[in-house]
């Protein structure tokens, strides 16, 4: 609802009949500094209520169209434009992703809704002015299962460049890394690498690791009851 028109304030009048038009139309003066405000406040309650209700799709969509820039949008873009990988969740710093080869087999095993494939993963990283690769496990719906699959890839997964050079836990609440964290490009902070550099980085890495990858389905198929 408007507030009311309030009269023009007097011209040129001095001090006291400037203060005794302010107290005469202080309430309609209030409203009117506090009609936008009023407005703002149902706005911004009207988007909380909506968040809430369609949180997942809200968050989802972020997540699909964020569009990442300096050295980390070359390296999302390079694994997006790059048709051996499927991208699972991309952020303005990392990229989670696996074998495109991997959705034909890969079953539906982990606790995300969205990407219930997503349990096997490789990630991409730029923090602190480094470039990182890692793997990992995520949450699985059957926990002794996860656990198996953790403890083959710890065993065996050197032969596919899973190399975790400490420790051998498995944490059942949260991620279990696979590989240790790998520095592929580090640089000064005012000295960030070219889009060359990157690439170049990523081609080392990720191109041996890829034709090695194809070896997991035959390392989890007996314990997934897959051909």
């Amino acid at each position: 609802m408007a507030a009311n028109p309030l009269p023009p304030p007097p011209q040129n009048a001095d001090r006291a009949a400037r203060e005794s038009y302010f107290r005469a139309h202080a309430a309609g003066i209030y409203d009117r500094l506090t009609e936008g405000r009023r407005r703002f406040l149902r706005a911004d309650e009207l988007c909380r209520r909506i968040y809430k209700t369609h949180r997942q799709a809200i968050d989802l969509i972020f997540q699909r169209t964020v569009i990442p820039s300096g050295a980390f949008g070359t390296v999302a873009a390079t694994i997006r434009d790059d048709e051996k990988w499927h991208v699972f969740k991309c952020t303005d710093t990392a990229i989670s992703f696996a074998p495109k080869s991997w959705m034909d087999w890969l079953p539906p095993l982990g606790m995300d809704r969205e990407e219930p494939r997503s349990w096997i993963t490789l990630h991409l990283r730029v923090r602190n002015d480094q470039l990182t690769f890692y793997s990992q496990v995520g949450k699985m719906v059957d926990r002794d299962l996860r656990r198996r699959i953790i403890e083959q890839l710890l065993e065996h997964g050197s032969r596919m460049g899973f190399v975790r050079k400490t420790g051998r836990e498995i944490s059942d609440g949260s991620t279990t890394r696979i590989s240790s964290r790998d520095t592929l490009l580090d640089w000064r902070e005012d000295d960030e690498p070219t889009e060359q550099a990157i690439r170049a980085a990523l081609a080392r890495k990720l191109d041996a690791l890829h034709p090695d990858l194809s070896e997991l389905r035959g390392l989890v198929a007996p314990m997934l009851k897959i051909s």
